[in-house]
């Protein structure tokens, strides 16, 4: 079901870095519903926007194309499986997404149609990346899986000593997988080959983040870490509030993210000094959204935040009926999400 509003709109938004405020428009949401559409079950994954189509799957394990500017289904499919975590991605013109039972599929993206699928041996909340015809994945089994794309069959495998929940991170011809045993794993994209590991003293529930020499990664044990990318040797580390099980951001040298007790950091990223932080009434579970000058957070408290990048004061918040899990993703100024209410909603 597709519900409409019809909100008027200002043409400039305090906080919003558009060089011509006509334009502002298109690209700087002011928190107003402009529609949302009613899946039917709790939505726990991050939508992804291919052309004029939005994709999203529902926890029941129904895989979402809608159309964009009106909010209408292009075509939905049954996977048979709940889908939790692990986020649809577009390659190709396939869609990829992972399920609660461990199966990895395959998707023609514009008819909905399977075209193969491939079982781990236990759960998928990984969300893939797709890269150069192949497909990795990380799944509960402990194991990193690089599959080839046209058939789906495993180039190579590793395993690691605990579950992975997170997704892999890629940058030149190394992965970056992270998994609840609290190790960060450095790995060759061709061969699987192990090259390095580093340890927390928690779980990483977070996908690492891997820009120029560095790479980022969150733990339960509150601390944000930074290592070398060639090495594995800590840079340094940051302790935050709270448990981080959300990934970090990177924009204009600072790095964005949440923690259990509810506070957005921004962060310098060479140097791990904090910047400015701002608390919610929730902890933050997915990773923020940065975009001209913005940043936009979900939080337990059921409130999407619009927040000054720069200094951190609040812009504005919307109120969803339930909690929200996953990130927002953007097109022409309008942010789409969904919710455990069911709903996906389209923000202007």
């Amino acid at each position: 079901m597709l519900i409409i509003s019809n909100p008027a709109y200002s043409k400039h938004k305090k906080g919003c870095e558009i060089k011509n405020p006509e334009q502002a428009e298109f690209y700087c949401p002011e928190g107003k519903l402009l529609w949302k559409y009613n899946a039917g079950s709790e939505i726990i994954s991050s939508p992804v926007i291919s052309a004029d189509k939005l994709y999203f799957a529902s926890k029941e394990g129904i895989i979402f194309s809608i159309k964009l500017k009106t909010g209408g289904i292009s075509w939905k499919a049954n996977v048979g499986s709940e889908i939790a975590g692990s986020s649809p991605v577009i390659y190709d013109k396939r869609l990829f997404i992972g399920t609660l039972k461990g199966k990895l599929y395959s998707i023609d993206n514009n008819s909905g149609s399977i075209i193969w699928s491939y079982q781990a041996k236990d759960f998928i909340k990984s969300t893939p990346i797709a890269y150069k015809g192949h497909i990795y994945i990380g799944s509960g089994d402990r194991q990193v899986y690089s599959l080839f794309m046209p058939t789906g069959t495993a180039s190579w495998v590793y395993t690691t000593t605990g579950p992975i929940e997170s997704s892999p991170a890629l940058a030149a011809n190394t992965l970056y997988v992270s998994s609840l045993d609290g190790y960060l794993y450095a790995l060759d994209l061709q061969t699987g080959k192990f090259l390095w590991s580093f340890q927390t003293q928690g779980a990483i529930s977070a996908t690492p983040l891997a820009v120029d020499k560095f790479v980022y990664t969150g733990s339960t044990d509150k601390n944000l870490y930074a290592v070398d990318s060639e090495t594995g040797k800590q840079l340094w580390a940051t302790e935050l509030a709270g448990i981080i099980t959300a990934s970090p951001v990177y924009d204009n040298k600072q790095l964005y993210v949440g923690d259990g007790k509810g506070y957005i950091y921004s962060i310098n990223s060479d140097n791990g000094s904090i910047i400015w932080s701002f608390r919610t009434g929730g902890a933050i579970l997915s990773p923020p959204m940065i975009s001209n000058g913005v940043v936009y957070i979900h939080s337990g408290d059921r409130n999407l935040y619009a927040l000054n990048a720069e200094n951190g004061k609040l812009i504005w918040k919307y109120t969803v009926s339930g909690a929200v899990l996953t990130s927002p993703v953007m097109a022409e100024g309008i942010l789409y999400f969904g919710s455990e209410d069911g709903y996906l909603y389209a923000i202007k």
